[in-house]
């Protein structure tokens, strides 16, 4: 009885790439964001009106990170691998709207440029996981 082919694991079980661990790491950490929903009732009040455009970003990706990443754990194939690309760019996007909007009207004046630490390691963390995803396509994708 043959058994290499009875043992054989399905794709989404097979060994995964330290890399690509790393890349479900930054994408699960992003359920940080989801706290950006409690400044939410504020917009318009003691929040600039533009930051609602932000904040609402960051409960979109913060609300869906731990499904994007469980899904960049268990599952293959183009659909995944796609829709995780498309959702670190949407948060690279609304990163990048957030220092563009520290700059026009501050977000809490008193913070001065500190606030930037995190919306500039913010969008360098999803690079890394975009990078990382490219990188180790072959998971999801086959071999091409």
């Amino acid at each position: 009885m043959p058994s290499d082919t009875t043992t054989s694991k399905p794709a989404a079980a097979a060994k995964i790439p330290t890399g690509l661990w790393v890349a479900i790491g930054i994408t699960a950490l992003m359920v940080y964001r989801l706290m950006a929903v409690t400044f939410l009732p504020e917009v318009g009040n003691t929040v600039p009106e533009m930051w609602g455009v932000a904040f609402r970003g960051d409960t979109f990706i913060g609300a869906t990170a731990l499904i994007i990443a469980y899904l960049l754990w268990k599952s293959r194939g183009l659909a995944v691998w796609t829709i995780a690309i498309v959702w670190h760019w949407i948060g690279i996007k609304d990163f990048a709207s957030g220092i563009e909007f520290h700059f026009i009207e501050p977000f809490d004046p008193s913070m001065g440029n500190t606030v930037l630490v995190p919306l500039i390691g913010g969008p360098i963390l999803q690079l890394i996981a975009v990078y990382l995803l490219v990188r180790h396509r072959r998971v999801y994708l086959g071999s091409v």
